[in-house]
């Protein structure tokens, strides 16, 4: 059985890459999901279809790039760089 710290550990870094990646696309005003998919794609090549659809349903790229544009969006305020219109709650 793998060790739980480790397990943490390594979802730790992955999701501080994944924040990374989508903050960037964020601040340049590009699209988070299609740079979260140019980034971490590939990571799902090889993966058994039915089991890659699972995954994407539950946590795919879009749906993530989704909760990150909603988090920056709120971190910053209610306000994106290129935006030029106010989100509110």
């Amino acid at each position: 059985m793998p060790d739980p710290q480790e397990i943490l550990e390594e979802a730790t870094e992955i999701l501080t890459r994944w924040a990374e990646v989508a903050e960037a696309a964020w601040r340049q005003g590009h699209d988070i999901a299609t740079a979260l998919d140019s980034t971490f794609g590939l990571d799902l090549d090889g993966t058994d279809p039915v089991a890659r659809e699972r995954l994407e349903t539950l946590n795919g790229i879009h749906s993530n790039a989704a909760g990150f544009r909603r988090w920056l969006d709120q971190r910053a305020g209610g306000t994106q760089p290129g935006h030029k219109h106010v989100h509110t709650r």
